[in-house]
């Protein structure tokens, strides 16, 4: 996936897929809200939160210039991963959060690619800003679930400035963003100084 669109294309992708898992108990909403926002909000159901984006690396061949015009280049795309707290909440004597994170996890574990055809039919019903012609070429992107450190989860929920809630971390990685538009390069400068003794006067433009 090689788009600016790639990072919003991959959570409309796991709200789709995490609305499916929220049927298992009645009257759940699937959110994509700041934890803490969730936790003064109350009520049962599903949260998922884009917390982290790191960079893997630039894809290869930076700067290839297209045949139509030899004149502009394609600036690199940078291959990134996005990681994601998937929180449940509820009422803990009904088991409400344990269902639903439990249901969460099996369908998230049945897609460990996120493939063309579920990115496309999880846009097509995500509004007007989702086009998926525009997403350009997908790599290889995949789902995976992170099992953080002790260290390393106080660190995430600390961020959050809120009570923990029961959750799961997930890695996306292979989100390719790529540029929209290609550029043309800049001519380099003629540095040379001129010496004592050249002609440094413009030249008349012909007249016709």
């Amino acid at each position: 996936m090689s788009s600016h669109l790639a990072i919003a294309a991959v959570t409309e992708t796991l709200w789709a897929l995490l609305r499916r898992a929220a049927e298992v108990v009645p009257g759940a909403r699937v959110t994509v809200s700041h934890p803490a926002d969730i936790a003064r909000q109350g009520g049962h159901g599903i949260n998922l939160f884009l917390y982290e984006i790191t960079t893997e690396h630039l894809v290869a061949n930076p700067l290839r210039a297209p045949r139509a015009d030899p004149t502009l280049v394609q600036r690199p795309a940078q291959r990134i991963n996005l990681a994601y707290v998937l929180t449940a909440t509820g009422d803990h004597v009904t088991m409400k959060p344990e269902r639903l994170m439990g249901r969460a996890i099996s369908i998230l574990g049945d897609h460990p690619v996120l493939t063309r055809d579920l990115i496309t039919h999880a846009l097509r019903s995500a509004g007007n800003w989702a086009k998926p012609q525009d997403l350009g070429d997908l790599g290889r992107v995949t789902l995976q679930p992170h099992d953080p450190s002790p260290q390393e989860l106080a660190r995430v929920w600390s961020l959050f400035d809120g009570p923990y809630l029961l959750s799961r971390v997930y890695m996306v990685r292979g989100v390719g963003v790529g540029p929209d538009t290609q550029v043309r390069p800049v001519r380099p400068v003629d540095t040379t100084l001129a010496q004592p003794g050249d002609d440094v006067t413009t030249p008349p433009s012909d007249a016709t």
